[in-house]
């Protein structure tokens, strides 16, 4: 048999089980998020350790660890701040229009590696892809 076998899998094959665990972990940080959002407004101090050290606020809180590699911000929205149109960003309860949010677009930054030599990419892309390190939403939870 070529190559190496981890937790069960080929040379960086994931499992149905392995890509259900990763959808599980997205929810999880949706989960987590929202609970965060939901403390950080009741709680101006867990506020300001979101802003200020995002990573750490979030494993203590919640027990939600990003790998190290993952270099996570977070930025309040200022009171009164506007998109270019003039329309404030927040919450709208219905009154001037639709109930709903309005919030700038959320900024998610990847990196595109430097490719390997063209013998080796198939084996370099799926190991990529493994090592979960390069997915924003890839976690080790408590």
């Amino acid at each position: 048999m070529s190559g190496a076998m981890r937790d069960g899998t080929a040379d960086g094959m994931k499992t149905d089980s392995q890509s259900t665990l990763n959808a599980n972990l997205y929810l999880l940080w949706v989960e987590t998020w929202n609970k965060a959002v939901a403390l950080a407004w009741r709680d101006p101090g867990f506020a300001k350790w979101l802003v200020a050290d995002p990573k750490a606020a979030l494993e203590k809180q919640f027990g939600f660890v990003f790998h190290d590699q993952v270099d996570l911000s977070v930025t309040a929205i200022d009171e009164g701040a506007a998109d270019p149109d003039g329309r404030p960003y927040g919450w709208t309860n219905g009154a001037d229009g639709p109930e709903g949010w309005h919030l700038p677009s959320t900024r998610i930054e990847l990196f595109l590696p430097p490719a390997p030599e063209a013998t080796e990419q198939a084996v370099a892309v799926m190991a990529y892809w493994e090592t979960d390190e390069a997915l924003p939403f890839s976690c080790s939870c408590a």
